[in-house]
């Protein structure tokens, strides 16, 4: 590829002096390696470059074609849209610049950038972005007309709507996009993926509370990976009182958003607007009814421990050691309690603390309970010993020599805090037989060595980088 006009045109007047250029040995030597087919290293030159001399779109634009030749689509797009931002309100414009941004946008699974930058450029009469404009508009007019055909037929029709929501969504017909959307979800509420598309749209409208509505009802969801999708495009901060009801108002059949306003409304001493969301749940079986001086503690325990259960499952651990404490300050003799305790301090990695909780629970009445809490403690309780010994054993069975070969180690460690701990190990290598003869003229040869080693050294707790 020939060095670029304006390229060669820098490259000259700053060897004559003329200008000073940041730039110049980087680009002097980027083009140096293009000529020499040199891609690899020409895109570093390039890189080096633009970041020397950032406001400069030829660089960006030769940077995008050499990525072009080694298959890098999506790098190559992207320096592409830098150069168009660029020359934004250039005259005259840069339209094979858009043109090369557009068409890789197109390949790039972006057809809805495609088509907005071609028919920006079709408007100022380029036939190129004309042409290929239409043959991206035309399949999106007539799959609308198609679905809008079918609605009339068949209203309650799910596919119908949705399609024809995705249609019109990369059309940029986005009034019909939403309307779509929210019918498809009317028709199906537990496929809340359709509240982040909805969402979406909703937010290229600038209609911000309902979109904000919609990823909150999401979020809270039961299918995890929608779930995950809509809390990533969600503030970080926790979500107001108003928005979890502008989230009920549109999802009121979310039981899990409700009964975490319910809870919200607890913290913040609202009994009554809590008691009418859980109200509003769907019954579930009446616990007994415990004696009237222990009312007031239970329902303490009832709901810190709601609060731990429900902060474990999306992860806030600090707020679940909190909720769970509270809990089992108020229930002491809730076994299960014990357990959500032991689970989060493992999850924190604070095992010592963990086995504790898990043996308290271990003397729990319920089975399952227990047996949960035997199981993580015996798994636990070893590694935390102050001595700790290993054995194993790896014996080998030979069909042709009729021998059995082992290989064998015990091994004491004393566990400490520190990062290296001391260890003694004794080795053990033989055989059954341990020699055969071979004939009366030749000693006996020997199957393996049989000894006894003796070792002792440091070791550390593994650790990954």
């Amino acid at each position: 590829m020939a060095k670029p006009i304006f390229g060669l045109m820098l490259l000259m007047l700053a060897a004559l002096g003329q200008v000073k250029d940041p730039a110049y040995q980087s680009l002097d030597g980027g083009y140096a390696a293009l000529q020499a087919r040199q891609y690899e290293q020409a895109i570093q030159l390039f890189e080096q470059a633009a970041k020397l001399d950032p406001r400069r779109a030829s660089i960006h634009k030769d940077l995008a074609y050499t990525l072009l030749k080694i298959g890098e689509s999506e790098a190559a797009r992207d320096h592409f849209a830098e150069a168009m931002r660029l020359t934004a309100g250039n005259e005259p414009p840069d339209d094979q610049v858009a043109l090369e941004y557009a068409f890789l946008c197109y390949e790039t699974k972006q057809p809805i950038t495609a088509r907005r930058v071609f028919d920006q450029l079709r408007k100022s009469g380029n036939a190129t972005a004309a042409q290929a404009f239409e043959n991206v508009d035309r399949p999106l007019r007539e799959g609308i007309a198609r679905w809008k055909q079918a609605l009339q037929l068949s209203p309650a029709n799910f596919s119908a709507h949705e399609e024809l929501a995705k249609l019109a969504e990369q059309r940029d017909e986005r009034d019909l996009a939403a309307q779509q959307y929210l019918a498809a979800w009317n028709l199906r509420p537990p496929r809340r993926d359709l509240l982040v598309d909805l969402a979406r749209i909703w937010q290229q409208q600038d209609r911000v509370e309902d979109a904000h509505a919609a990823l909150l009802a999401a979020s809270r969801g039961a299918e995890p990976r929608v779930a995950e999708e809509a809390r990533d495009l969600l503030p970080p901060r926790y979500p107001y009182v108003y928005e979890f009801e502008n989230a009920l108002a549109l999802d009121p059949s979310n039981d899990a958003l409700r009964r975490e306003l319910a809870y919200l409304h607890l913290e913040m001493g609202n009994k009554s607007a809590a008691e009418q969301q859980l109200q509003s749940l769907q019954p579930a079986p009446e616990p007994p009814v415990p004696p009237q001086e222990n009312k007031a503690s239970q329902g303490r325990s009832n709901n810190s421990k709601l609060l731990g259960e429900q902060s474990l499952d999306k992860g806030y651990l600090s707020d679940a050691l909190r909720y769970l404490h509270a809990a089992h300050e108020n229930d002491p003799m809730d076994f299960e309690v014990m357990l959500k305790l032991g689970w989060t301090y493992n999850i924190l990695k604070d095992d010592r603390e963990a086995v504790r909780w898990f043996s308290l629970a271990r003397s729990s009445p319920d089975a399952g309970t227990s047996s949960e809490a035997s199981k993580a403690y015996g798994n636990l309780n070893p590694s935390l010993r102050l001595l700790r010994t290993t054995v194993w054993i790896f014996p080998t069975i030979s069909t042709r020599w009729r021998d059995t070969f082992v290989y064998a180690q015990a091994k004491t460690e004393l566990r400490t805090t520190f990062p290296l701990h001391p260890y003694l190990s004794l080795r053990f290598i033989g055989d059954a037989r341990g020699a055969v003869r071979l004939g009366a003229n030749v000693s006996p040869q020997n199957l393996s060595e049989r000894s006894v080693i003796v070792g002792a050294g440091l070791a550390s707790t593994p650790w990954r980088a």
